[in-house]
């Protein structure tokens, strides 16, 4: 796996992009506290990796912007199936192509919903 590039390291042109480019600064941060203890709550994974289940459609490349679409995946997806539809070239993309768990971390939290029900 290629380790994460330095800037010096990216092509001129994505350089100036970067730099040029209008990051949203968010302060204060949203924040919003628990109401209830964790095991409690209910849990959501949001990725803008691209991935798409088995039989749903592509994201649409052309769309000016980016496809600002969403496709659900179940909470038993099998994420080696997933397909990576990402279009962006500033990134490799062989970390995720090699183990989905970076883009959408699925397997991790079932290991830790596993582990809590170990333990008590």
């Amino acid at each position: 796996m290629s380790p994460m590039p330095e800037p010096g390291h990216l092509p001129s042109w994505l350089r100036a992009v970067l730099a040029a480019y209008p990051w949203r600064r968010l302060n204060p941060v949203p924040f919003a506290a628990l109401r209830k203890p964790l095991p409690e709550c209910r849990v959501a994974l949001v990725t803008k990796a691209g991935l798409v289940p088995p039989g749903q459609p592509a994201f649409d490349a052309g769309t000016r912007g980016g496809d600002v679409s969403y496709r659900v995946i179940s909470a038993g997806a099998d994420l080696s199936r997933l397909e990576e539809h990402h279009r962006s070239s500033t990134f490799d993309h062989a970390g995720i192509a090699k183990d989905r768990n970076l883009a959408l971390p699925l397997d991790r939290l079932h290991e830790l919903v596993l582990a809590r029900k170990e333990r008590r």
